[in-house]
């Protein structure tokens, strides 16, 4: 699911450990405002934006962990809003919820081994491509 590639250049020291931390702010994120969605996509879009003029591995990176981000904002906003309305207002909450939540669970830990993955890789200068994410962040960045 997660793939090295090649980079039109090779990126900087510095570059790989910028766009290794594009990733590392996601997931640190998570731990400390787990019940909070938004927050992972915030800290993630807020360092896009302050590195949005960088090279284009830094850029690479930093879109890909912010489109990870989008995804499991969508998933985890879901199930956080579903449980807060049938837990308050409808009882009992519905098993479909439950098997919902276990997918929620399961995108998650996923999304937490790849961006562990890729932090590490790409700390070590490797490009890492997500296929989900690769067309849609090639239109975005030139890399050559």
């Amino acid at each position: 699911m997660v793939h090295k590639a090649n980079f039109s250049y090779r990126p900087s020291f510095e570059e790989c450990e910028k766009a290794s931390y594009a990733y590392v702010i996601s997931t640190v994120v998570v731990f400390v405002a787990l019940p909070i969605p938004i927050a992972a996509l915030l800290s993630t879009f807020f360092y896009y934006v302050a590195n949005r003029n960088s090279r284009a591995f830094v850029r690479w990176h930093a879109i890909q962990s912010l489109l990870s981000q989008v995804v499991l904002f969508v998933f985890n906003s879901t199930a956080l809003w579903w449980f807060v309305s049938k837990y308050f207002f409808e009882k009992p909450i519905p098993n479909l919820f439950f098997y919902y939540l276990g997918v929620v669970v399961i995108l998650n830990i996923l999304e937490f081994s790849f961006s562990v993955y890729s932090a590490i890789q790409v700390r070590k200068g490797q490009h890492v491509e997500w296929p989900i994410f690769e067309s849609l962040i090639k239109s975005r960045v030139k890399t050559e």
